[in-house]
């Protein structure tokens, strides 16, 4: 997965995202096949500040409902839910890794949380 931020945040968010993955705000697609030579690249709004390779494991420690309007969440019925994770990457624990830009963008009965990871990019362990 890629490890992104907006272009104009100031706060230094961190977010997934999946390799081809495409969103209303960018300009092109993210590369198909995630490289470590694409870190520093812009795409639209986005700029790649990291990779997390096959087999990289985070841990959701929190909920935010601090989600962009850009990810889709916001827009599905239900509360619309971010998870904030702590990445263990290069022998470091990254703290505050935003999950919206990998979660599942579907219908949820008003009053629940639209927080489901996409089971294709993340799968849980027990």
């Amino acid at each position: 997965m890629y490890l992104f931020s907006f272009v104009s945040d100031d706060e230094g968010l961190l977010y997934f995202a999946s390799p081809g993955q495409r969103t209303p705000f960018l300009s092109r697609t993210l590369p198909a096949v995630v490289n470590s030579k694409y870190i520093g690249r812009t795409y639209g709004e986005l700029v790649i500040r990291d990779v997390a390779p096959a087999g990289s494991e985070f841990m959701i420690d929190g909920e935010t409902h601090e989600v962009t309007e850009y990810s889709g969440i916001r827009g599905t019925p239900g509360y619309p839910m971010g998870l904030a994770c702590v990445l263990y990457l290069h022998g470091v624990a990254k703290a505050g890794v935003l999950t919206e830009f990998i979660q599942i963008r579907r219908d949820v009965a008003p009053g629940r949380p639209a927080q489901d990871i996409d089971g294709s990019i993340a799968e849980r362990l027990d």
